[in-house]
């Protein structure tokens, strides 16, 4: 009688303990959405020319795929006006005149990246790695306008539009302000792929990027 008591305890006991090592892992990941909206100050090299854009607002949305990996794709858009003034004198007919150029650049960039986190999910200061890539898309047309005693000229520039894709890499810090509340910044480097890496003006054409974003976890509280 002993020995089965003896026996069935010992088979409680042990059905307790396996239960209780296999319960963490039969708890799987329930993917979740977030979203989020920040400011953002990028540089992408097209070519000879550095596209900077200043978006003031950088609209973001992510999908949780493991514990501690998520997909994430931002849009931004953006833009710049350069102007110049300049005197001079017409040198076949002696008259002088003042001419007024402007360069309008316009694009929009659309940023796929996958984040691998490198900290635990309980604490408050998360840590990720970012890679990913950016397609960017530009236009730019220069104005020109000639003002003389004679009268004055207009020339309109053609539009020379861009596509360029870049690989992405970075960093990411996050604090969780909440369950669903949570203040993020990014860094990152990206490469044009046109551009190849086989000179040192290549090796230095690199863009830089960075922004501050909060992101809203959609959903209620999942493992």
């Amino acid at each position: 009688m002993n020995y089965l008591l003896f026996m069935g305890s010992a088979a409680l006991a042990l059905g307790y303990h396996t239960a209780g090592a296999q319960a963490p892992d039969s708890t799987t990941h329930k993917p979740q959405w977030y979203v989020g909206a920040g400011a953002a100050l990028q540089q992408y090299w097209d070519f000879n020319t550095p596209y900077v854009r200043l978006k003031p607002v950088n609209v973001l949305v992510g999908r949780s795929i493991g514990a501690r990996t998520a997909l994430q794709a931002a849009l931004q858009f953006g833009g710049r006006n350069q102007e110049h003034s300049e005197q001079g004198t017409d040198y076949l007919t002696g008259e002088p005149y003042t001419r007024y150029t402007e360069e309008k650049t316009r694009g929009a960039a659309a940023t796929l990246l996958v984040r691998f986190g490198r900290s635990r999910p309980q604490r408050h200061l998360q840590f990720d790695w970012l890679v990913g890539g950016t397609v960017l898309f530009g236009r730019e047309r220069l104005n020109a306008t000639t003002t003389k005693a004679s009268g004055k000229e207009s020339y309109k520039g053609p539009v020379n539009t861009s596509f360029s894709p870049h690989l992405v890499g970075g960093m990411s810090l996050r604090y969780l302000l909440g369950p669903h509340l949570a203040l993020g910044t990014e860094f990152t480097l990206n490469r044009n792929i046109f551009i190849p890496p086989t000179s040192a003006l290549g090796i230095l054409l690199t863009g830089t990027g960075a922004n501050v974003h909060l992101t809203y976890r959609l959903g209620p509280l999942r493992p």
